[in-house]
């Protein structure tokens, strides 16, 4: 049970850290033009990445660890 949950937990955290390499092509245009001063665009990118890779390595740290508890212990499940 254990296992099932970790591997679900390990998709769905690949699949948020892989949100911010899919980009559309008007993004891409924000992203990479030049304005006065700075790019608020991209401030604001960089900072969602940030926090979608931390929520992305959480849930894939603790789908592995699910994963290892139910190896070591396959009694509990």
């Amino acid at each position: 049970m254990f296992s099932i949950i970790g591997l679900i937990l390990g998709i769905v955290g690949t699949i948020v850290m892989a949100q911010g390499l899919l980009l559309d092509d008007e993004t891409i245009d924000r992203l990479s033009g030049t304005y006065f001063g700075a790019n608020p665009h991209l401030k604001k990118k960089l900072k969602r990445d940030r926090r979608d890779t931390a929520i992305g390595l959480i849930l894939l740290w603790t789908g592995f660890v699910l994963q290892f508890i139910d190896e070591l212990f396959p009694f509990l499940t």
